[in-house]
């Protein structure tokens, strides 16, 4: 993992190389709770981008194969959740009658929480982004 690099006084990013299969996730989070660390964040509001982060770098890992990568970055009052992936199969969210005991909710969570998706075909690959405000305007107040 590389160190927390600071680009401008209010922008953070972290990159983190996760392994293959079913440890990817675990690292994921571990990563992302010491770079979320460095933020002024509510409890709740860090607790939410660690649940993005396990949910995108699991899908990761169920749905692609090969060499994955958690990217972090953190600017005025948002964060980019990016998870990289060397599938080219781009995202598609599924129907509300279509999830059940084999997952399909993830991608619905995500937009619950708040966060903007957005997936970028790559060579070889593809990158899924989650782009989440880390205030919520109904909280009344900043790092909420």
């Amino acid at each position: 993992m590389s160190p927390l690099a600071t680009l401008s006084p209010d922008t953070l990013r972290e990159h983190v190389p996760l392994p293959d299969g079913v440890h990817a996730p675990a690292a994921a989070r571990h990563a992302a709770e010491s770079c979320l660390g460095r933020l002024s964040l509510r409890p709740e509001r860090r607790d939410e981008a660690l649940l993005i982060v396990s949910e995108l770098v699991t899908n990761a890992v169920r749905h692609a194969s090969g060499p994955r990568a958690l990217v972090l970055t953190a600017w005025d009052s948002l964060l980019d959740i990016a998870v990289s992936d060397r599938s080219e199969v781009l995202p598609v969210p599924c129907a509300a009658d279509r999830a059940g005991e084999n997952g399909g909710f993830g991608l619905a969570l995500v937009r619950s929480l708040g966060a903007t998706l957005i997936a970028v075909p790559e060579p070889g690959g593809k990158t899924v982004h989650a782009v989440l405000s880390l205030t919520r305007p109904d909280a009344g107040g900043p790092n909420q």
